[in-house]
């Protein structure tokens, strides 16, 4: 185990003479493990669902994102992506931690049964293996699955919960064979909306000629046609932020990340969405939800990015342009994944 953060543990609690022992595992995209070439494209077809792309459409499209590139030459990666000099990969775990042990002491005020928060992640580590094995070691008898995506997004949520499965089935060996409760989104959960609205506003007094993009990741149409649940939520809270925020539906609009533009993928996309806003908006704010627990590389590349393009493509003085950080290690985040919990116990 890591340095020993991966656990946190909810105060021992007795229920007569049993003792109930459970164990969350939260599931995070992580960070390359590592300065190789080979270790940015294994993260990158971690965040991009390329497998699962694969599956459905019978293809890779290589170059999904055409902003994605993988260096010849080690740590050029982390310019690229740092260019501003921010420590995203130190803040990332820093916030994984925080978050974790956060929840665990929501959970103990919440439950009256024993257990553990542990954070597995997909790159890096600690890794799905080593946060199944230290659940193992705890005598968990159940199992929580919940990644860290507020929306049921399947290119990254499926993916999560198979590996996180696979995991647990690998470290226990037949020996182990917790219940297994999965969680695939959590953004309807009672304070979600209005915490992301809370943050969105903060600063911002959004007026007639003020702008709200709400940056999602794109999937495939046929995804789109299998699976409705990814657009309904986006929609669900597209419609809780206008109100939250007190802005009509044209001034809050959803725009999906990625140069990619034909017919296989949703659109539309945000380059061309802020582009159409060059003339009468005065201030822009953009969220990306769906990396709402501090993800080292989406939201911040996502955010800056962006801003780059804008004010590179805008003829004269460009409107105002802020990325909203995502929630983090907030505590109304941790409430919000602690009733998530406590509602499937």
């Amino acid at each position: 185990m890591p340095d020993g953060w991966n656990l946190a543990r909810i105060p021992h609690v007795r229920t007569g003479s049993a003792t109930m022992k459970y164990g969350v595992l939260l599931i995070e995209t992580g960070v390359p493990k590592d300065d190789s070439p080979e270790a940015l494209r294994h993260y990158v077809d971690v965040v991009l669902g390329t497998g699962l792309y694969a599956n459905k459409l019978g293809f890779v499209q290589s170059r999904l994102f055409r902003h994605v590139t993988i260096p010849a030459k080690r740590r050029d990666w982390r310019q690229y992506f740092y260019g501003d000099g921010t420590d995203v990969v130190s803040t990332y775990l820093r916030h994984a931690k925080s978050l974790r042990d956060k929840l665990a002491g929501r959970l103990a005020e919440a439950t009256r049964r024993q257990g553990i928060v542990t954070v597995g992640m997909r790159c890096g580590s600690p890794s799905l293996d080593e946060a199944a094995s230290a659940l193992m070691q705890e005598g968990c008898s159940t199992i929580v699955l919940l990644p860290l995506y507020p929306l049921r997004f399947p290119p990254m949520t499926v993916p999560a919960l198979d590996e996180a499965r696979a995991a647990i089935e690998r470290v226990g060996k037949g020996a182990w064979t917790p219940q297994v409760i999965e969680i695939d989104s959590f953004c309807r959960t009672p304070g979600f909306a209005q915490a992301l609205a809370t943050r969105i506003g903060r600063d911002w007094k959004p007026r007639n000629v003020s702008r709200l993009l709400i940056l999602m990741p794109s999937e495939p149409r046929s995804l789109a046609r299998d699976d409705g649940t990814y657009g309904e939520q986006v929609e669900w809270l597209r419609d809780r932020l206008c109100k939250s925020l007190k802005l009509g539906g044209d001034h809050v609009h959803v725009a999906f990340v990625g140069d990619h533009d034909n017919s296989e993928w949703l659109g539309p996309f945000a380059e061309k969405t802020l582009l159409g806003w060059s003339a009468g908006v005065r201030d822009v704010r953009a969220v990306c939800p769906a990396f709402c627990s501090a993800d080292a590389l989406g939201s911040h590349d996502a955010g800056s990015r962006l801003k780059a393009f804008f004010e590179a493509n805008v003829a004269g003085k460009p409107p105002t342009y802020e990325f909203v950080p995502p929630l983090g290690d907030d505590a109304e985040l941790a409430d919000i994944l602690c009733s998530a919990i406590v509602k499937r116990l």
